[in-house]
């Protein structure tokens, strides 16, 4: 496998979605390149980076004010086609597949 199948087959390779037989190809071919190991490990290292950056906690309070300014929301004026289909739930009023809504 040559570097650029590689650049191509990368992002699979990391998410573990190549068959067994590219995945052998592909880490053989890193064991071998210098340029594209060094790939590989920058990719490594942005995607720990992000699984780190992106666990962060929303602000406290957050959740409690969303659903404050939810409970004010009328959706009886809501402007027409504000929602592309009927909104789930309690607001459901129509529902048309055969289920009970337990209200």
């Amino acid at each position: 496998m040559d570097c650029i199948r590689v650049s191509q087959n990368l992002d699979d390779y990391l998410d573990g979605e190549l068959g067994r037989i590219r995945q052998h190809a592909v880490a053989r071919h890193l064991y071998a390149c210098a340029a594209c190991s060094a790939g590989f490990t920058f990719e490594v290292q942005v995607r720990q980076l992000l699984w780190q950056k992106c666990r962060d906690e929303p602000p406290e309070g957050l959740r409690d004010r969303i659903l404050e300014a939810l409970a004010v929301i009328d959706p009886t004026a809501l402007p027409p086609n504000a929602f592309p289909g009927p909104l789930p739930g309690p607001f459901d009023a129509g529902r048309d597949d055969g289920l009970e809504s337990g209200h």
